[in-house]
């Protein structure tokens, strides 16, 4: 092999090595829920908790049984479990008082809070099969976004983990990059969110199915002077290329 193409392919190999370390420090979906298989996976409780329900399943830990997809780097390392054994659960106050930006049922204007958690903080955990715990922390606050009224589809709760405390997953993410969506579907069997304004304008409760999506950085990733240094040898390795080219000509 001359020189000239040795240098080309240590360039090449240099740089698909940056594109890939720079492309996973994008926060990515790495893991996918389908709540449950009948009845409503999650909802706000009397006096402004938010949670799952418990299914009734007394075989597996957490409230909710569902199948969970691996993605992104999780993908090639886990098997995807489509049995439903694996389990989920998040639970506390998470809306503590919601105060929303509509008060007109069936507009589509949206109803958006966001609250941080107040005195004991809302947990989260997810379980595999055998009632492994795969992945589990408090939540920070919380926004929900939906719209009064009927259809009753199209709410989202979101939430991030303040910090990952324990589970099989907890080495493969990078602290404080764990972000938690629940799309909502059929809330109250149709009939949507709704309120309250007896006392002040609050959200009444609400039960609804649920699919979790959680994103989170890879652990372990370079530092940027590690970065900086792929970059500069990337440019090195093809300043060389280009000039072994040049000197060819020249001779």
């Amino acid at each position: 092999m001359n020189r000239t193409t040795r240098s080309t392919l240590v360039g090449m190999a240099v740089c698909a090595l940056l594109s890939g370390t720079i492309a996973s420090l994008r926060a990515a979906t790495i893991l996918k829920l389908d709540l449950g298989g009948s009845g409503p996976d999650v909802g706000q409780k009397g006096g402004g908790e938010f949670g799952t329900f418990n299914d009734g399943d007394a075989t597996t830990t957490g409230d909710q049984d569902t199948n969970i997809e691996f993605t992104s780097f999780l993908d090639p390392l886990f098997a995807d479990v489509t049995s439903g054994n694996g389990s989920f659960t998040i639970t506390g106050p998470l809306i503590a008082s919601p105060t929303p930006t509509s008060t007109i049922p069936g507009t589509p204007s949206l109803v958006i809070q966001g609250y941080p958690a107040i005195g004991n903080l809302p947990t989260f955990s997810l379980y595999g099969p055998g009632n492994t715990l795969l992945l589990t922390g408090p939540t920070g606050s919380v926004n929900l976004v939906g719209t009064l009224g009927p259809p009753g589809t199209g709410g989202v709760i979101s939430t991030t983990l303040q910090t990952v405390t324990g589970g099989t997953l907890k080495p493969y993410l990078a602290d404080n990059s764990v972000s938690i969506s629940i799309s909502l579907s059929n809330i109250n069997g149709g009939a949507g969110l709704s309120l309250n304004t007896v006392e002040g304008i609050r959200m009444n409760p609400y039960v609804a199915d649920g699919f979790v999506t959680i994103t989170a950085q890879g652990a372990n990733l370079p530092e940027p002077t590690s970065i900086a240094l792929l970059a500069l040898g990337a440019m090195f390795a093809t300043g060389v290329s280009r000039r072994s080219r040049r000197d060819s000509c020249v001779a």
